[in-house]
């Protein structure tokens, strides 16, 4: 879950949790591009999300392998998104 606070207005931060047990980790936000901005084409396919790639030091201690989870989750593809055919869309439970 993403959690975007801007309560005081000359700081925003945003706060990963992993639902509904934890754990959470709160982030401040530095800065927000657009994608036109940036001068990147919005992706209009099913399932397509921006690349999250993580520097070698998110493997080095427990801490930051758990924020490196944590952002991953967040940032994925939704399994009935992925445009895979793994989901029937009906809502309904099923083994996988």
């Amino acid at each position: 879950s993403l959690l975007l606070d801007a309560r005081d207005p000359r700081r925003l931060y945003m706060w990963v949790g992993g639902c509904p047990d934890g754990p959470t980790a709160m982030f401040r936000v530095m800065n927000i591009h657009t994608v036109a901005e940036l001068k990147l084409e919005a992706r209009r396919v099913l399932g397509a999300r921006n690349v999250v790639v993580f520097d070698s030091s998110f493997g080095q201690t427990a801490d930051r392998r758990v924020m490196r989870a944590l952002l991953s989750r967040a940032f994925a593809v939704p399994r009935r998104h992925r445009g895979d055919g793994g989901g029937s869309g009906d809502g309904g439970g099923g083994s996988g």
